[in-house]
């Protein structure tokens, strides 16, 4: 039975169907707009745009949290807010990357919750709304995190802009055009700026609006290249909320210990995955014993619970070293250079004191003195297989241990596959 595409009921709702529409029938995208906008009852685009100015406009409701821990005192900050589309029509999950998202989580549709705990509540305060900051520019500018190398290409040229610093690189899915944005703290020299941006064929923005980064303390200046859609840009920023530095706390302040479930999460029916969080210290399980930050939203790492001999590290440090330097293929390189980074942490808090292992044994053991590389599959193979027995004899069965076994047997799967 064949499905027939249910018209859009919105502008936004018109211009994702019209994109895809365009890629199926290889058609522009403007003429793809008309057709979709006419499968919604309109003329064409602009008639459906004329309609859709007329209504009151909708806001939509998001949520932020973020966690805190200072000394033995904890809490969860929940900060509620109003938006032009829903949060995410503004950003994307692969979107989080890029200025005061990239510590967030999208934890529903409509919740962004911080992955880590900060240090205070005024912290949680600041982060939250920074964040805010940025989903607001996102909203009224219809800009997104540039992401991909094709998206970031033309924005290489700004590695030799003037002054440049704090940088964050936009772009506009529907127009395809490109925004790069720098947040100076001092005001850099506008003369050589401007000569700089002239030079490239640049249009560079001065808004009145603060910006992101730092309101109040840097300075913000925009560069894209058609000058219409610099006015366009400069009128969007207009719009921005001016002269709040400081905004006044106005959220939902709980305890550390209950999470918050928004509504879009009640609505799935679904229950939230509990946060990540540190194991406690001195607990030891399967033969396994956690260690590195103990920070709310983290998960531990875990290492056996009984250490490696000595003289077993100092052999599978130059043969894991030897591998670096031997041209392997990127993946194998990385699942080498994974158990070395790892291996090295291990050492470190199996042997602290000074009287076991001196400080030239540990600076030597992972990434001291230069090593040969191995030439050759089968010698590789064979080092790879060495490693393997070292690290079966030096650590008793646990999960952490056979992980690192696993890996090796990866690698050495996929070196005799090019033999």
């Amino acid at each position: 039975m064949s499905s027939i595409p249910v018209a859009p009921s919105s502008l936004n709702g018109i211009k994702r169907r019209a994109k895809s529409l365009g890629r199926e029938r290889k058609i522009p995208h403007h003429e793809a707009l008309d057709l979709v906008a006419g499968e919604a009852g309109f003329q064409n685009i602009r008639h459906a745009q004329n309609h859709f100015a007329k209504l009151k406009p909708l806001l939509y409701t998001a949520y932020l949290t973020a966690y805190w821990s200072e000394g033995r005192t904890r809490g969860r900050e929940t900060l509620t807010v109003q938006i032009p589309c829903p949060l995410t029509d503004i950003v994307a999950r692969h979107q989080l990357q890029t200025r005061s998202l990239w510590s967030f989580r999208l934890e529903s549709t409509d919740h962004l919750e911080r992955k880590l705990d900060t240090n205070s509540q005024e912290r949680a305060h600041k982060e939250l709304f920074a964040a805010v900051r940025t989903l607001r520019f996102m909203a009224v500018t219809g800009l997104k995190p540039a992401t991909t190398i094709k998206q970031r290409r033309p924005l290489e040229r700004f590695e030799s802009l003037p002054g440049r610093d704090h940088m964050s690189e936009w772009f506009h899915t529907e127009t395809g055009a490109w925004v790069y944005m720098d947040e100076p703290y001092s005001k850099p020299n506008l003369e050589l700026r401007s000569g700089w941006a002239s030079e490239h064929g640049l249009q560079m923005i001065t808004p009145e609006w603060e910006g992101l980064y730092f309101p109040g303390s840097s300075i913000p200046y925009l560069f894209c290249e058609d000058s219409k859609y610099a006015t366009q840009l400069t009128g969007q920023l207009s719009k921005l909320q001016l002269g709040v530095r400081t905004p006044v706390w106005n959220g939902e302040s709980a305890s550390y210990y209950s999470q918050f479930v928004s509504p879009a999460r009640e609505t799935t029916g679904k229950a939230r995955s509990p946060r990540p969080m540190p194991a406690y210290p001195g607990i030891a399980i399967g033969g396994a014993i956690p260690y590195g930050a103990r920070t709310g939203g983290a998960k531990s790492s875990w290492r056996p619970e009984k250490r490696m001999p000595l003289k077993m590290h100092l052999m599978v440090g130059p043969l894991l070293h030897a591998l670096i330097n031997s041209k392997l293929p990127q993946t194998q390189r990385s699942g080498i250079a994974y158990l070395r980074t790892t291996l090295d942490d291990w050492l470190m808090m199996e042997y602290p004191d000074a009287k076991e292992m001196t400080a030239e044994q540990f600076h030597d053991a992972y990434y001291g003195t230069h090593r040969e590389p191995i030439r050759g599959r089968q010698k590789q193979i064979k080092a790879v297989r060495r490693i393997t027995v070292l690290l079966q004899k030096g650590y008793a069965d646990c999960k952490p241990q056979r992980k690192m076994v696993k890996v090796l047997g990866e690698i050495e799967a996929a070196l005799a596959e090019s033999l």
